[in-house]
């Protein structure tokens, strides 16, 4: 009977610490981690006031994708008409990345070739980046009141 209430002891001790573990994982999951896309840039003129510049139908086609391992992919598109919105920057999967530094603080390495030297060129930028709610991304650059916002695709 004692071997018995052992190993329920047991069975519950390592239901409990599964079952917290998952609730862990689940909470660790970065925020960042999903596509975006450029809603608006804000601004702030010496006096405080805001400047809004709302993304046009170009840049509205723009992904930003932050994947759970760390890397980063994304493509731009430059135009002001939705029939001549051209493809500005791309960034596949895997060459560039983004690292939490802290609570709002991330470290996004973009490496690209730069076509006018045919060499691997490498950005690395410091980022303040805060999320007012589950649909809404700020980026701005340390130190600074102007940011972008994108809104989550998924």
């Amino acid at each position: 009977m004692k071997k018995l209430k052992f190993l329920k002891y047991i069975a519950i001790l390592i239901l409990a610490f599964s079952c917290s573990n998952d609730d862990a994982k689940e909470q660790q999951s970065d925020p960042i981690i999903g596509t975006w896309n450029p809603t608006r840039e804000v601004d702030f003129n010496n006096d405080g006031t805001q400047v809004v510049d709302i993304a046009n139908v170009c840049e509205l086609k723009g992904r930003f994708t932050f994947l759970e391992n760390g890397s980063l992919a994304f493509k731009t598109f430059d135009g002001n008409d939705i029939d001549d919105c051209v493809e500005d920057f791309v960034i596949q999967e895997g060459i560039s990345s983004w690292e939490k530094i802290s609570e709002t603080t991330y470290e996004i390495i973009i490496s690209y070739i730069d076509p006018s030297t045919d060499q691997v060129e490498t950005n690395t930028q410091i980022y303040k980046i805060t999320f007012p709610d589950a649909i809404t991304m700020r980026l701005a650059s340390v130190g600074e009141l102007d940011y972008n916002e994108f809104s989550r695709l998924e």
